[in-house]
């Protein structure tokens, strides 16, 4: 069993548990503090200055625990129109760059979708439902605007570490099968659970670390209509895959642009991440593709039936093909607009630079 209890008091400095003292707590989701127990092993959370305590908690399954608020003020943070614009400008240009570096590739099309194995996803869900209430809102302080956090509050499920590279070493069996090469794992990340309007900024992932991915989808409440993944293949072309709880979408995170730009029509949506890159080469995207590496799908007319199929399945209606990195702006300032009449977000006219 996992028991953990994530603080962010604004008036704390720094918390402990009695009667065996286990540990002192800080403020922040990177002081979270796991611990393994027994079934029924009883944790208090006491404040080391006034002795008030601050929970009482019984292990009865894998959980986390989260007390107090958020430092500053309730809700989201206001930003400043222009400098949203100036950063986001700025991260289109970076990432484009970023993008096209990676001189590695593994699949035809750079992504695809699959569906969990039951048992797997049955973990999941279960730790997801014993644990959809103790969240902490994700600190996004110099994390820049990939998420925008300034119209809609984004949140964190963590997860103990021993479940969840049991998870990630039972998703690595896929992410091989799918990339045909072997692979050790480098991150996992979430739950986050995305709020009504939320917008995730299209990018690339860590080249180092982020070579070949997976996005599962966790759960969707009350959901207005599909919000997809927007992913683009080697040749640029836009596809918007849509997902059910407990689906897979495999993706080359690093090479593929990718990003959820249109405003979340729901009143949540949660996902988890996973990552991997070939084995012992954290410089694997400066490689050129070996031989009997899947060629690049530009022409269509060449590709295999299941190829043919993804594309068909997927592609975007609004036929975009990307030319730089303003072809991201302008989309982003289109999905501005979008969000402005569907959740009073700021309209596009107030981005321009």
């Amino acid at each position: 069993m996992y028991i953990s209890v994530l603080t962010h008091p604004t008036s704390i400095p720094s918390l402990h548990c009695t009667a065996p003292h286990t540990g002192d707590l800080k403020r922040k989701e990177k002081h979270t503090s796991w611990q393994t127990t027994t079934l029924g092993h009883k944790f208090r959370v006491i404040d080391s200055l006034t002795e008030a305590v601050l929970g009482e908690f019984v292990a009865e399954y894998p959980a986390i625990f989260v007390l107090g608020k958020p430092s500053g003020s309730e809700g989201v943070h206001p930003m400043a129109d222009k400098e949203v614009a100036r950063q986001v400008k700025n991260t289109f240009n970076h990432e484009w760059v970023r993008a096209h570096r990676v001189t590695r590739t593994f699949t035809p099309l750079g992504f695809n979708k699959g569906r969990l194995p039951m048992d797997l996803w049955t973990s999941m869900k279960t730790y997801y439902y014993n644990n959809k209430e103790h969240v902490a809102r994700e600190e996004w302080n110099d994390k820049g605007v990939f998420v925008n956090w300034w119209d809609a509050e984004s949140y964190m499920i963590g997860m103990p570490w021993k479940l969840k590279t049991y998870w990630q070493s039972r998703l690595k069996v896929l992410v091989e099968q799918w990339s045909g090469i072997p692979l050790e794992l480098t991150d996992i990340y979430g739950m986050r659970r995305y709020e009504d309007g939320a917008r995730l900024l299209t990018h690339v992932d860590r080249e180092e670390t982020h070579a070949v991915s997976l996005i599962i989808n966790i759960a969707q409440v009350d959901m207005r209509e599909p919000w997809y993944l927007e992913i683009y293949d080697f040749a640029g072309r836009l596809h918007e895959v849509p997902m059910e709880e407990g689906d897979i979408v495999y993706y080359e995170s690093a090479r593929c642009l990718h990003g959820r730009m249109k405003a979340l029509q729901g009143k949540a949506y949660v996902n988890l991440f996973a990552h991997y890159r070939p084995v012992a080469d954290p410089q694997w995207f400066t490689r050129s593709n070996p031989v009997g590496t899947p060629e690049q799908c530009h022409d269509l007319d060449s590709a295999s039936g299941p190829i043919k199929a993804l594309f068909n399945e997927n592609i975007s209606p609004s036929g975009q093909v990307l030319t730089g990195p303003q072809s991201l702006w302008h989309y982003w300032l289109d999905m501005a607009e979008s969000a402005h009449f569907s959740h009073g977000q700021a309209h596009p006219r107030h981005y321009e630079l």
